[in-house]
């Protein structure tokens, strides 16, 4: 069966994508690279509370490294720049933290693990959506 197309004025189609091309579009990677802005510059404003969590030796610099990192995909991901490399590293790194931090806190605590048991899906969703745009262009 042939697909059909709806003849609608061509000014109707051009708002209707208009709106579609900016929610879904610049919108939407704002919105998803705000939280990463916010956590970077939290790695520096306050890199005393975040050193405790660092699984390896060096965690002043490790925070510092993280947190520069978090702005860098923010920031290129809002910007639409090197998509798939900030897309790759930053669910690289997510997934880093799953595996390092927030599946040893499950295994040591077990059921009572409930705060690092949603650290692992968040971080886990975020990683996805990272990929998921890194291999999607899009506006």
């Amino acid at each position: 069966m042939a697909t059909e197309t709806i003849d609608r004025p061509q000014t109707e189609r051009t708002e209707e994508n208009t709106f579609l091309h900016v929610l879904t579009g610049p919108f939407a990677r704002i919105l998803y690279s705000l939280p990463f802005l916010i956590f970077g510059i939290n790695h520096f404003a306050q890199p005393q509370n975040l050193a405790p969590a660092v699984p390896v030796p060096g965690e002043m610099f490790w925070v510092y490294f993280v947190g520069a990192c978090l702005i860098a995909a923010g920031i290129a991901i809002i910007a639409n720049r090197l998509r798939l490399i900030a897309g790759v590293l930053l669910s690289a790194l997510l997934m880093t933290f799953v595996l390092t931090i927030h599946v040893p806190a499950i295994l040591a605590e077990g059921m009572a693990a409930t705060q690092a048991v949603v650290n692992l899906l968040k971080d886990s969703a975020l990683a996805g959506a990272a990929l998921y745009l890194a291999g999607h262009p899009h506006r």
